[in-house]
């Protein structure tokens, strides 16, 4: 039987900023086109094994210090679905 309630965790992958000759520095700023397509596909995924997202909740994260103050980010956002009423399936 499948469980009435699913949830899913989709972190959100960080910009990088490329740099000659040393690594990419990794930015402060969420790729927000990588993000969508990652909800998007999961979203997809959990309609074909007969769930409806419900809600898609941001989380968010303190990270580090600017000076004297910390800063937040979204770390990634959580997809809540539930099991398809009859009439949905159709």
């Amino acid at each position: 039987m499948l469980n009435p309630v699913k949830s899913l965790f989709i972190e959100a992958e960080r910009a990088t900023e490329k740099r000659f000759l040393l690594n990419d520095k990794v930015l402060d700023e969420v790729d927000g086109n990588k993000l969508a397509a990652r909800i998007e596909a999961a979203a997809n995924e959990l309609y074909n094994q007969g769930y409806a997202v419900n809600s898609i909740v941001p989380v968010t994260s303190v990270s580090g210090n600017t000076k004297s103050s910390p800063f937040c980010h979204t770390s990634g956002v959580v997809l809540i679905a539930t099991i398809k009423t009859p009439h949905e399936l159709l």
